[in-house]
Parts: C-alpha cells; sequence; structure tokens
C-alpha cells in the first residue's frame, strides 16, 4: 500500500472543534466588538481604571469560556452560551444595582468610599457565578492543528487559550461530586488579579458577600446575592433567547452617542432623576413604543458627558441632537410616524381642549427596560 501525504493545512477535527483564542481575539469578533463599551457605559468609570479590572477580567474569563455553551439544557447549550448568559446577568445585575445605596443602612461616607467596590463585586459575582460548571461537567480536550491530541485541559488551569490549539469538549453523564465550595477559589484566583482581589479584600463585610455568593454559601442578608438573583430571575422568567436578542438587535453600534444616551437615560429612570409619565415628563410609556423628547434630553445628556470629561471637543446643541437623532434611527431603535414615514411624532396630554403638544420620538419598546411602569392613557396623538 502507498501513503500519500495530505497537504491539506486544516487540522482534521470533527465539527465540534474550535481553535482556542486569546481575550483580545475574542472581543476583537463582530459578535462581541461592542460588548466592553457596553458594560463600560455601566460603571461610569475612568477609562485607566476600567482597563486595569474590568478589561483585565473579561480579557481571563473570554478565554476561560471560548465558546463553550452554559449547559446542557437546550435553552442554553447554544456555543458561546456560557459567556453570554453571564456577561447578560452581569448588565442587568449592574442595572440595578444603580438604584441601590450599598451597603443598606451604611452612612453616606462610607457609601461613597465603597461605591465603585461594590460595583466591582456585583458585576464579577453575576459574570464568574457558574464558572464552577465548567469545571464539573464536562471534559475538555486540547488538539494540534495537525489533529494530535494533546490531552485534557482543567477549569482549575483557568485560561483555555495556548497559540494554535483547537479543543473540543462532551458533557459527562454526571456531575463530578466535588462540591462547589471546593472548585471555586481556584478558579476565582485564575480569573480575577490579584490586586482587584486584594481590593476587595480590604472591605471586610463587602468581601465576604461576594466570598460567600461565588462559593455558594448565601444567607438571606447578603446583598450582593439578592441583586444578581433578581437579574438572573428576570433573565430567566422572560428567555434567555430574549435577552441575548435585546442586546444583540436594539444597539447594534456600541460606543457611539446612540449607545451611551440610552444607558444613560436608563441610568436617570433607575435613580429617579427623570420622571416617566407626568404632565412636565420627557419620557412617557405608551402601547406602541417609549416616547421622547428628544432635544430636552440631548441637551441633558450633553451637559452630563461634559461634566464627566470637561477636555472632549464639544458639538453645537442643534448639532449634537441632529448626530444622536441620526445615530438612533440608523441603529434601528426608533419607530416610523405612519402618518408621515418621518421619524417625528406630535402628542398632546391630557384632554384636547387643554392640550399641550409637544414634539417627541418613539423609541420600541425593548430598547429601555420599563416593565415595572404603567402605560400612560392621558397622552394621545395630535391629530393630522
Amino acid at each position: 500500500m502507498i501513503l500519500i501525504k495530505s497537504k491539506h493545512k486544516e487540522p482534521l477535527l470533527d465539527l465540534k472543534t474550535r481553535q482556542t483564542v486569546s481575550g483580545e481575539q475574542f472581543f476583537a469578533t463582530k459578535r462581541y466588538k461592542h460588548h466592553m463599551a457596553r458594560l463600560h457605559s455601566l460603571v461610569s468609570c475612568p477609562a485607566n481604571y476600567f482597563n486595569e479590572l474590568y478589561r483585565e477580567l473579561l480579557y481571563r474569563y473570554a478565554e476561560f469560556c471560548q465558546g463553550m455553551p452554559l449547559c446542557q439544557t437546550r435553552k442554553y447549550s447554544a456555543e458561546f452560551g456560557l459567556f453570554d448568559y453571564a456577561y447578560e446577568v452581569s448588565l442587568l445585575a449592574l442595572t440595578r444595582r444603580q438604584g441601590i445605596m450599598l451597603p443598606i443602612n451604611a452612612v453616606a461616607e462610607e457609601i461613597a468610599e465603597e461605591q465603585e467596590k461594590w460595583t466591582f463585586a456585583i458585576a464579577t459575582a453575576a459574570l464568574l457565578q457558574h464558572s464552577w460548571r465548567v469545571a464539573m461537567d464536562r471534559e475538555v480536550t486540547l488538539y494540534r492543528r495537525s489533529g494530535d491530541k494533546i490531552g485534557s485541559w482543567t477549569a482549575l488551569a483557568g485560561s483555555l487559550y495556548s497559540p494554535k490549539t483547537y479543543y473540543c469538549y462532551h458533557f459527562k453523564n454526571n456531575l463530578d461530586p466535588e462540591p462547589r465550595c471546593n472548585i471555586m477559589p481556584a478558579i476565582i484566583s485564575r480569573l480575577i488579579s490579584t490586586q482587584a482581589f486584594c481590593w476587595l479584600y480590604s472591605s471586610k463585610y463587602l468581601y465576604t458577600q461576594w466570598w460567600d455568593f461565588l462559593l455558594g454559601e448565601v444567607t438571606q442578608k447578603n446583598e450582593i446575592a439578592n441583586i444578581v438573583s433578581k437579574a438572573e430571575e428576570k433573565i430567566i422568567a422572560d428567555g434567555f433567547d430574549a435577552h441575548e436578542n435585546v442586546l444583540t438587535e436594539t444597539v447594534k453600534t456600541s460606543g457611539t452617542q446612540a449607545e451611551k444616551f440610552i444607558h444613560w437615560v436608563q441610568e436617570q429612570i433607575t435613580q429617579q432623576a427623570l420622571s416617566i409619565n407626568k404632565n412636565d415628563s420627557f419620557i412617557h410609556k405608551t402601547e406602541e413604543g417609549t416616547l421622547m423628547c428628544l432635544e430636552a434630553l440631548s441637551q441633558r445628556f450633553q451637559e452630563y458627558q461634559i461634566k464627566l470629561d470637561k477636555n472632549q471637543q464639544t458639538l453645537k446643541q442643534k448639532q449634537f441632537y441632529k448626530t444622536l437623532l441620526n445615530e438612533l434611527i440608523t441603529n434601528n431603535l426608533l419607530i416610523k410616524n405612519k402618518h408621515s414615514q418621518q421619524y417625528q411624532h406630535k402628542y398632546y396630554i391630557d384632554k384636547w381642549v387643554h392640550r399641550s403638544v409637544i414634539q417627541v420620538v418613539i423609541l420600541k419598546k425593548e430598547v429601555l427596560a420599563l416593565d415595572d411602569v404603567e402605560i400612560n392613557n392621558t397622552i394621545h396623538q395630535e391629530a393630522i
């Protein structure tokens, strides 16, 4: 028998085998290139601070998750499900955290001093809470590009990434009996930097809650557990796929003024800095969508941005408003006026004879989280 050497350079591996990627490569993909900016907009911290804590964490977690699913259950068995689910829970937990002063019942000075620590603790708790699954419910095998087997990978090693290395996984019939509390410390130490770990440890009350939650040893008084659990319950109740669609479809261009504006509005609503459905409100919830007096809100938003960075170049207000409007339209976040086919609508509040006409744009329902807000039945479209 004559053996002929193949010149084919691709690995002779099955379709379930993927090449490992670095954190930088992971977030450079079309699927994830905007995720950093989404998270940054919720934590509202300087760029150098964000890079040192959050960016490094997300890089390590991406290298840990790669394209693996959360679990075998059909609803969460899609590729990249482990990272996607954790990321969504983290975003929703951070949104909920914005309206809560932590630690509860603490004095104002302590709340202000530890604000960033609590935000980071909640973000990491939400992101890492299911990491133990990788060590207990699946086996991961590494291969060279040629298809030669390298060996098994363990989650306790942290990063799955290695240049020119491929991996595949299969789920075990039964979970390993090893307790979660024995596995998580090693995984956490690989994903959280020593500096970040020591920073959290310097606040003993916060650290205890954070550590207990990640190890699955939660009490009713655990404030971090309450916030993260409610975020997770919300995602499970609405359906994981529904939340994934909102993240990927409603804001397609991360880091633009449109996305920053949407997150700012959501934050202002959570903190009750913006009222809804009142006669003097800039925001109203209707059956069709969320009505916004965009021109007035854009002015407030621009002032907010200038306070954050006084050195940034600023546009004139009208130009800023037009730029923001165009980005909202480009990202397909607005509903057209059925009569004029434009994106501007005219509505009046209360009775016709006492009407006060306002010019608004209408955001699609799923863009803002207003589930707990009732529909305003006192606002009506202006007759054409």
